[in-house]
């Protein structure tokens, strides 16, 4: 087995222990970021004025009454600060477990001192952060079991004192001051309003569903590592995450939470970029109605702010799976009240045109972000269903969540080939009118329930989309490739090729595995 040499460093700062490298237990629930061993080190700190002679006893228990950790005379640390504690390594991945700590008789006065913590794991840490589709703003649906092994950080989305608790849904918490009510009254719709009025009293957890649920659900079974979720989703634009700015956005909300919690963490689940796709400006800051960069720089900005989560999270090669947003079933935004004069040149082109563009690009900029970012995956929704027009419906949540898990797997067991999600290769032209688009990533092969369809040509001279495309076709010799035959007649110099375009697409081509294509265009195909 690996041997991991671990420095012990404890920052002291105004909310508490930080812990640079290492978990401090504070409270049950708790989950211990394993370590490359497949084994989890923690500390429990103690009063200072217990003498340096006292010893202790540790053990570590799982459900079963199997002690899988014990130690005896174990002495106390002394780290930073002049702060003491015991520290507690080699524990499996796995629990929950029953972790005590107790002064051993001849402690001249100290024994009998007791540490307990309950329902603790040992696995990996996922973040969760981005907008209002991450978070879910619909209701659960049906009755989700507590899963054993998976926990959660209960922020209540601002709390800056969060609680460890089982990760019952909703993952992501309303507090009162920002509309519990309101989400109470969406998953209990026939309670009255003093029904209600007593549940926001008794804190009765109050959210909507997203993927993290069903992801942590898929991922555990299928690697057996336990879970647990820092839900930091919160209604924003990019801008709202700059790394540059902690003290002005989200960003510093991380950063505080991540110290006080170990500092590490495996992955990121992220779901953001609609705000950014409806009111964004191609090359100006927007400030209504919030802050939002210029579009052209969200690719720049997106590798800003993961070197930063790989580095505040200490894990240089953390992986971050996003989601590729999907679109809306709304007239322009631009149209309204109080956006008329920013989006003056907008409002002059076609509305259901123009708003289209925005989702295009953003989804085409997510799209390439796997190129110029290792470790990066951007998985499709474009097939997914709405429940109101912008927010994914609860079918499809249950749906993203595993597919998030299939790419997130073989950065948890490392038995499992790397594998992505599908990705664009080349588009060129063939035999006159014909085109061959080939993808990696493809899974079995590619299908489609019923007629194939989504893929389009885009005039480059007009920007208008035309109907050349005539017939979609699979390979059976080339399961990865998908064949176009357009009209022979198409001016192919000035054609570009897209896949699922406009603010609402329908595109329906899949792999075996369920994984769909990714939304694209307009890309250049080669002669």
């Amino acid at each position: 087995m690996q041997t991991v040499v671990r420095t012990v460093f404890i920052v002291i700062c105004t909310s508490g222990y930080g812990f640079a490298d290492i978990t401090r237990l504070v409270e049950d629930h708790q989950v211990i970021q394993r370590d490359n061993d497949n084994t989890g080190t923690c500390c429990v700190a103690v009063p200072n004025d217990l003498k340096k002679e006292t010893r202790f006893g540790v053990t570590v228990t799982d459900d079963a009454g199997t002690r899988v950790v014990r130690r005896e005379n174990v002495a106390m640390e002394t780290v930073a600060n002049d702060a003491k504690a015991v520290v507690i390594g080699g524990i499996p991945v796995g629990g929950p477990y029953l972790i005590k700590v107790v002064a051993q008789p001849g402690s001249d006065g100290d024994s009998g001192r007791k540490f307990e913590f309950r329902r603790i794991l040992v696995g990996d840490l996922w973040l969760m952060a981005g907008q209002s589709n991450m978070y879910g703003s619909i209701p659960i649906e049906q009755d989700l079991p507590t899963l054993p092994y998976l926990n959660m950080l209960n922020f209540e989305l601002i709390r800056e004192e969060p609680h460890w608790c089982a990760g019952v849904p909703p993952i992501h918490r309303y507090p009162t001051e920002l509309g519990a009510a309101n989400m109470l009254k969406k998953q209990y719709p026939r309670a009255t309003e003093a029904e209600i009025e007593e549940m926001v009293k008794n804190k009765v957890p109050a959210g909507g569903i997203g993927p993290g649920y069903f992801f942590a659900k898929t991922l555990y079974e299928q690697s057996g590592v336990p879970i647990g979720l820092l839900p930091f989703a919160i209604g924003a634009a990019l801008a709202d995450w700059d790394p540059d700015k902690p003290n002005q956005g989200r960003y510093g909300f991380v950063q505080r939470q991540m110290a006080k919690i170990g500092g590490r963490a495996k992955g990121v689940l992220w779901y953001q970029g609609e705000q950014d796709a409806i009111f964004g400006h191609d090359t100006e800051t927007i400030t209504k109605p919030s802050l939002i960069y210029p579009v052209s720089t969200y690719a720049g900005e997106y590798k800003t702010l993961v070197e930063a989560l790989r580095r505040d999270c200490h894990n240089p090669k953390m992986p971050i799976i996003l989601a590729q947003i999907h679109g809306q079933y709304y007239p322009p935004y631009f149209a309204a009240e109080g956006y008329a004069e920013q989006h003056a040149e907008q409002k002059a082109i076609s509305g259901n045109l123009l708003r289209g563009r925005g989702w295009e690009k953003m989804r085409e900029i997510q799209r390439l972000l796997p190129e110029t970012i290792p470790r990066v995956h951007t998985v499709p929704t474009i097939d997914l269903g709405v429940a109101d027009g912008i927010h994914l419906d609860y079918q499809a949540y249950t749906i993203l969540g595993p597919r998030m898990a299939y790419v997130a797997l073989p950065y948890v067991n490392k038995d499992v080939p790397p594998r992505t999600e599908i990705r664009l290769t080349s588009a060129r032209w063939i035999g006159g009118a014909q085109i061959v688009v080939e993808f990696d990533g493809v899974a079995g092969k590619l299908l489609a329930p019923g007629k194939p369809t989504g893929f389009t040509l885009r005039n480059s001279k007009t920007g208008l989309d035309e109907s050349w495309i005539f017939k979609v076709e699979f390979d059976a010799a080339r399961p990865n490739v998908v064949l176009l035959r357009a009209n022979g007649a198409v001016p192919r110099i000035q054609m570009q090729l897209c896949y699922a375009t406009g603010p609402a697409p329908y595109a329906n081509v899949m792999d075996e595995n369920g994984m769909p294509l990714p939304a694209f265009g307009p890309i250049q195909i080669e002669e």
